[in-house]
């Protein structure tokens, strides 16, 4: 999935939203953003193991296994900000979600207000 932002986007509003900038010899410059669980509003505590204590979504409690496949579709996902095209790039791989989230909406919602952007 691809959106297209304004073109007011400045680096300042992409790292406020937690982007980390990488570069590949100044062909591609892309915002790579890597703490989707708590853009997805997913909160966990862990048990020493790394096993799910207890968990939220948006403050609501969850089940556990939940919380899990939560995890475990969001961190397939690979999502970055091109400043070529000045577009947010959500790409889910080959893989199948176990939830029924429309993970790219929540996700693009999510980053356009913490770096206070609007779609063009």
């Amino acid at each position: 999935m691809k959106t297209t932002l304004t073109t007011g986007v400045t680096t300042e509003q992409l790292v406020a939203a937690g982007g980390n900038f990488w570069t590949n010899n100044a062909r591609a410059q892309r915002f790579y953003f890597n703490d989707l669980d708590s853009l997805f509003g997913l909160k966990c505590s862990y048990y020493k193991t790394g096993n799910v204590f207890s968990a939220t979504l948006d403050g609501d409690v969850i089940s556990n296994g939940l919380a899990r496949r939560i995890l475990s579709d969001v961190g397939t996902l690979k999502v970055y900000f091109d400043m070529a095209d000045l577009s947010l790039h959500i790409k889910s791989g080959n893989f199948r979600m176990s939830e029924n989230y429309d993970y790219e909406s929540i996700l693009t919602e999510a980053l356009l207000a913490h770096a206070n952007l609007t779609i063009a």
